[in-house]
């Protein structure tokens, strides 16, 4: 890779499509440096990644030497935790422990930061690294408090007459896709998802309804008297600097304790991983059916979004070309599981 930045958008995608963290190794000074944007980028949007950061040898740190950069603090509020090296024999624990960490509870990037003088040196053999060192498990809450949020969940959502389902990426970390289907279905509930979790439900489902920002939105939402929230942060971007209002009962269930009523506040927050919480919470759902008017005007509203595509599409294309054009001839082409980037 040319360019540090390069490696942490690589570093991210490979996140994002595979669940596994990958690996960027950098440089002191600028490249530690350079590094950061993409790594802020994957800490924000939840993407296990491990970082490793070189640092100048410690016994000329904070001595204006060529590349010293305090690449600790820089990273700190952009990495889940920081492993520090003092020597090579402590490699392959400081990276099992990374890796264990990045993926471990809400997945994001790890930092491994290395002095440059370790890795000059030779050792004769490496001690196998201790698996299973790191024991904190945040997506097992605790389940005395899960299961009496849970009944109240679901009271919540089986009284609603108009549910809506908010998804996010945490529903993709936790490979809860077709729990978040069950889900919808049994409240037959539209589902919205913020931007990076588009494609948690197929765009073909007829409970999928897109982005809270697309036409036609603001309708359903007014009408909404409950909202279940899944792994969502409730981003500045996806809900247009908060102005997008939530229904009063929200439901919010996230892995990480800090983003329950951080941006809106919630009548019940479930502590956990969406998977594990979904499983326990379809059971205790009325199966309302396809009861609901609402299902129909969104139905509506999807008609006229094709009726508009299509009679776009009909019109030869003009210069510049318009990206809608492109994008939607380059889907046409290739096969539905495609990844654009």
């Amino acid at each position: 890779v040319t360019d540090e930045q390069n490696a942490a958008v690589m570093a991210d995608g490979y996140g994002k499509v595979s669940g596994r963290p990958a690996v960027c190794l950098v440089t002191a000074g600028p490249g530690g440096v350079r590094l950061a944007a993409g790594v802020a980028g994957a800490y924000q949007e939840s993407v296990p990644m491990v970082v490793i950061t070189t640092e100048v040898p410690h016994v000329i740190q904070n001595r204006s030497a060529s590349h010293d950069s305090d690449v600790r603090a820089m990273y700190r509020p952009i990495v889940k935790a920081q492993v520090s090296v003092s020597s090579a024999g402590q490699i392959p624990a400081a990276l099992d422990q990374a890796f264990s960490l990045a993926v471990q509870g809400r997945p994001r990037p790890v930092q491994v930061l290395v002095p440059a003088n370790v890795w000059a040196e030779s050792v004769a053999s490496y001690p196998e690294a201790p698996r299973g060192s790191v024991s904190v498990d945040l997506s097992k809450p605790d389940l005395s408090d899960l299961n009496s949020k849970l009944r109240d969940a679901a009271n919540v959502l089986s009284r609603a007459r108009h549910p809506i389902i908010y998804a996010g990426c945490g529903v993709i970390n936790a490979n809860a896709s077709q729990l978040l289907r069950d889900v919808a279905a049994k409240l037959s509930a539209p589902v919205f998802t913020s931007v990076s979790a588009r494609g948690v439900i197929p765009e073909t489902d007829p409970l999928c309804f897109g982005l809270l920002t697309f036409q036609g939105a603001n309708e359903l939402l007014s009408e909404a008297d409950a909202c279940l929230a899944i792994g969502t942060c409730f981003s500045e971007i996806s809900t247009l600097t908060w102005a997008i209002k939530m229904p009063k009962d929200l439901i919010q269930i996230d892995i990480d304790p800090a983003e329950l009523g951080k941006n809106y506040p919630v009548k019940v927050g479930l502590l956990g991983d969406a998977k594990h919480v979904l499983s326990q919470l379809v059971p205790l759902l009325r199966d309302r059916g396809q009861e609901r008017e609402t299902l129909k005007q969104m139905q509506s509203v999807k008609q006229t979004w094709k009726a508009e595509i299509t009679e776009f599409m009909a019109k030869a294309p003009q210069q510049p070309v318009h990206p809608r054009w492109v994008v939607h001839k380059l889907r046409e082409l290739m096969p539905a599981e495609t990844i654009f980037v």
